[in-house]
């Protein structure tokens, strides 16, 4: 992966917690790896853990950013879940998947789009 792109995902990474601590997310873990998959941020939020990803795009040329989530990454992402949830003795709460993401094409600020509870 090219700088570039490291950077831009740092930075779209470094919105998407700033955008979830102002909107009252406890943020548990971030960039959590496991053989499963990765997950970029981990948090709670009346009482549900929630597994954000986070698609940033400099512009709309590839796609947009949820056009990049099919279902095998959520695949991946529902595994990697349920390997913190053990390794986390946190079976029993409730939890679900989001995707954020944030858009710089038409804003220097970056358009942030958060979709709950992603499903196929």
């Amino acid at each position: 992966m090219s700088n570039y792109k490291k950077e831009l995902g740092a930075k779209g990474e470094t919105i998407a917690l700033e955008y979830l601590k102002n909107k009252g997310y406890k943020i548990l873990k971030t960039n959590y790896h496991t053989r499963e998959g990765e997950i970029d941020i981990i948090t709670s939020f009346l009482d549900k853990i929630i597994f954000i990803e986070v698609k940033t795009r400099a512009s709309n040329r590839f796609g947009l950013g949820e056009e990049a989530i099919d279902e095998k990454k959520l695949e991946s992402l529902s595994l990697a879940a349920e390997k913190y949830l053990q390794e986390n003795n946190l079976e029993d709460n409730s939890w679900q998947i989001d995707l954020l993401t944030i858009d710089f094409s038409r804003n220097r600020e970056g358009k942030i789009k958060h979709l709950e509870n992603i499903t196929f």
